[in-house]
């Protein structure tokens, strides 16, 4: 009999992941290197947007997480939106562009108003980026490498995690956004292109990483001629890391300026000081430990970008795999750290981690490293690795109990809206 090819191991991974999500998580990390591990990890993905807890212990519906108000929009349609046309008025009314959100949820309040649908949806679109982002850097990596590199392939999945579809929006785009630049930046293949402007269309805020993204490829020849361009560059970089604080009223003008008209009212409403200084008072009830794991992560990511540039300098003929994808993450890094104290700047760091880790993982696993560089690395993996820890304690708001029971069977019927992290605080 002809044989169809079956992959049996690929089957047997599919059904592990149905019945046992988490053993699929694990799976696919102890076997990155299979074809079908992308995919088992995505599956891995749409099993948490199934039971993530966007109505929280304790809150009503809309309170708590940004989840909490997208499902009660989700309700809101279901029971009284019956045609497109409704939805669609409200697409081009002159007040939003960001037009994925709604049609998502409007796909999906057709058939239900279960919230869980409709973050089981939006994890399979998310969970499909997020998991081939992370593929294309695995995929360029030889079999065998130094096991450190772990920490830093650790913090590429945790740069913009699963559990960030509680935004819906903002980190979606992020994705998709990724996914369309990584492989021109790294191969310039510009196939994938489209998806960078697409991602405006899920976030308006993505129309300043697609300028950046532009004016870096107008002038991609002349910024990687020479280490002299690499330089200044560089120095962009370090000058950000001390000059963050600008001043708000300029950069009004200036964003008014270059940006479409119908960013002007968002502009006025977000760079301002009386928004900053509402978003200061807000953060400033967050414990202690936050604020230290946020800078922890800041300045052992800039160490990592500050001795991967001598380690490129020296080693220019052997850094044409990564050149230009490490190029572009100091100008973007440096623009996220020059606006990081604009009202919801922050964000854009979360992005420039995104292609910082790429980055790094293909510098770590490629270049030689100098004898500093090889002296401080262990400590500054270590700080790594303790502000990466922070990052899954975040995640732990997210999921219950069935993150680790549970299966696809039966997370409908035993859904949790206590999150793990609770029952850990209550043990200790």
């Amino acid at each position: 009999m002809k044989d169809i090819g079956v992959d049996k191991e690929a089957i047997r991974s599919y059904l592990l992941t149905f019945f046992f999500p988490i053993c699929g998580l694990f799976y696919s990390f102890n076997n990155w290197t299979e074809k079908h591990s992308k995919n088992v990890f995505w599956m891995f993905c749409a099993y948490t947007g199934l039971i993530l807890i966007y109505q929280p212990y304790g809150t009503v519906l809309g309170e708590g997480s940004d989840g909490g108000r997208y499902i009660s929009t989700l309700v809101d349609m279901h029971g009284s939106v019956k045609s497109f046309k409704a939805v669609s008025e409200h697409f081009y009314d002159g007040n939003t562009i960001d037009i994925f959100s709604s049609i998502l949820t409007y796909v999906v309040s057709r058939f239900t108003d279960n919230g869980h649908i409709f973050f089981l949806v939006l994890a399979i679109i998310y969970g499909y980026f997020y998991s081939r982002n992370i593929w294309y850097i695995l995929d360029k990596l030889p079999e065998q490498f130094n096991r450190t590199i772990w920490i830093l392939i650790a913090f590429l999945f945790l740069a913009c995690p699963i559990w960030n579809i509680n935004g819906v929006r903002m980190w979606t785009a992020a994705q998709v956004f990724v996914y369309g630049a990584l492989p021109h930046l790294i191969a310039l293949d510009r196939k994938k292109l489209l998806w960078c402007p697409a991602a405006i269309l899920i976030h308006h805020s993505f129309i300043i990483p697609n300028i950046i993204l532009l004016l870096y490829s107008i002038f991609i020849k002349y910024l990687n001629r020479n280490n002299v361009t690499l330089t200044v560059v560089f120095s962009f970089y370090v000058i950000s890391l001390f000059l963050n604080q600008l001043d708000l009223s300029i950069l009004n003008n200036v964003l008014q300026g270059i940006l479409p008209t119908y960013y002007n009212d968002r502009i006025d409403d977000y760079v301002n000081y009386d928004t900053a200084n509402n978003l200061a008072s807000s953060l400033s009830g967050n414990s202690l430990h936050y604020f230290v794991f946020i800078e922890l992560l800041h300045w052992t990511v800039a160490l990592l970008i500050f001795f991967s540039y001598f380690a490129i300098k020296n080693n220019r003929q052997s850094s044409q795999l990564f050149l230009r994808l490490y190029t572009f993450v100091l100008i973007f890094y440096g623009v996220a750290n020059l606006i990081s104290d604009v009202p919801g700047g922050g964000r854009f760091t979360v992005i420039a981690n995104m292609f910082t880790a790429s980055a790094l993982i293909l510098i770590m696993t490629y270049l030689p490293k100098g004898r500093y560089f090889r002296t401080l690395l262990p400590i500054i993996f270590f700080l790594l690795a303790c502000s990466l820890i922070f990052e899954i304690r975040k995640g732990l708001d997210y999921y219950g109990y069935n993150l680790l029971l549970g299966n696809y069977i039966t997370a409908p019927m035993l859904q949790s809206n206590v999150p793990i992290i609770k029952y850990i605080k209550d043990i200790i």
